[in-house]
């Protein structure tokens, strides 16, 4: 790994995405699987979208980090992988932008890319919460969604107007809706996967301060309890009726939910047991189809909504909070 320092890390080997996923992430995923016109929508994007002309791109014009080049970031990102267990190693790109911005791209063929306004404006756990927020995107295996979002999120119209397949934008914007909803919630999940992998919450929530703030010049130590109590005043705001209001009509175009409400999520993610029981080695295993083995025999029951296992002796599905009692 070439960084000894994060020996001492837990290594979350085959864990399944279900033990970290936020709720919405999975309930939404559910409804869009369920959207009559999703299919349709899936073919276009994949046949717009071409791995190999992206991949051309970014070899053309960014730096691949690899092995001899770039090492210590490489480490960094091959860290990030071993922790979340994430394979095979997808590709890493530097990209020349002032832009404080970093994404990961692909369907079958996975990259992440990096900008160089990021990487001179973070220190390296911020840089490595950032690697894995990207990585938790291919681990939930979220990659063709995101893509979709991504494309009918920041073009809108222009898109819809080219994806009618003869039937007229308004019945696209049922998917557009559930796809940018979906969206919002696939990032607390990717918030998460930092987590995880960082294993501190400070430099996550660090992360999310410089999305709102876009600079450190000034505040060479951002005030994280600041931060927070700034979070929960717009949380009970929003909390309020009014507020839900607001929300929805804020968030409505938005692929990511805002940066306090980010801050909020992890913060109280951190001080979970669920948190704490997947450090401790107590998760479902990808290899085992989302069974804890750590839990007594007979014990687990799959909730019929999102195929999450859990403890019998529960009648709320943790995950998706399905009632089965």
């Amino acid at each position: 790994m070439g960084d000894p320092q994060r020996t001492s890390s837990v290594v979350l080997t085959d864990i399944h995405p279900s033990s970290f996923q936020h709720p919405g992430d999975i309930q939404y995923t559910k409804e869009l699987k369920a959207l009559p016109l999703l299919p349709k929508v899936q073919r276009w994007v994949i046949k717009v979208t071409s791995e190999d002309d992206y991949n051309r791109n970014a070899l053309a014009n960014c730096l691949r980090l690899g092995p001899t080049q770039g090492v210590h970031l490489h480490d960094l990102f091959r860290h990030a992988v071993h922790v979340l267990d994430v394979g095979p190693l997808p590709h890493l790109f530097l990209q020349n932008s002032s832009q404080i911005n970093a994404f990961a791209a692909g369907v079958d063929d996975y990259s992440v890319t990096l900008t160089s306004g990021l990487v001179n404006a973070l220190d390296e756990e911020e840089i490595l919460a950032v690697m894995a927020h990207e990585l938790g995107h291919i681990k939930c295996d979220h990659m063709l969604y995101k893509t979709m979002a991504n494309i009918i999120g920041t073009t809108g119209a222009a898109v819809l107007d080219n994806m009618t397949f003869g039937l007229g934008n308004a019945a696209l914007v049922p998917v557009q809706w559930a796809l940018l909803k979906w969206s919002r919630m696939a990032e607390f999940s990717r918030d998460r996967a930092a987590l995880l992998v960082v294993q501190d919450p400070k430099p996550v929530i660090r992360l999310l301060m410089m999305l709102a703030a876009g600079t450190k010049k000034y505040l060479p130590e951002f005030n994280i309890e600041a931060a927070l109590e700034q979070a929960r005043e717009y949380s009970q705001d929003e909390a309020s009726i009014l507020g839900k209001v607001a929300l929805i009509k804020d968030e409505l175009h938005l692929s990511h939910p805002v940066p306090a409400l980010r801050c909020l999520h992890i913060h109280e993610y951190a001080e979970a047991d669920e948190y704490k029981e997947i450090l401790n080695g107590n998760y479902a295993l990808k290899s085992l189809d989302g069974i804890n083995p750590n839990q007594p025999a007979g014990a687990n029951q799959i909730c019929p909504n999102c195929s999450h296992s859990f403890l019998a002796t529960k009648d709320e599905c943790p995950s998706c909070f399905t009632w089965v009692g």
